[in-house]
């Protein structure tokens, strides 16, 4: 969350970076998932930016 509508990106990116560093997808990679979906969400106020990166 930001409290400004300009750090919406910089926001999701800093989400998708937290699940890479935090390596949230280790047990679907290594139960051999082909294709893993991460969503970084930020909000600000009523309105939202979603990035999305596969691995």
């Amino acid at each position: 969350m930001t409290k400004k509508l300009g750090q919406l990106e910089a926001k999701a990116e800093e989400a998708l970076k937290q699940i890479e560093d935090r390596d949230y997808a280790k047990e679907l990679v290594d139960d051999n998932y082909s294709v893993i979906s991460r969503y970084g969400i930020a909000f600000c106020g009523k309105e939202c930016m979603v990035k999305f990166a596969e691995y």
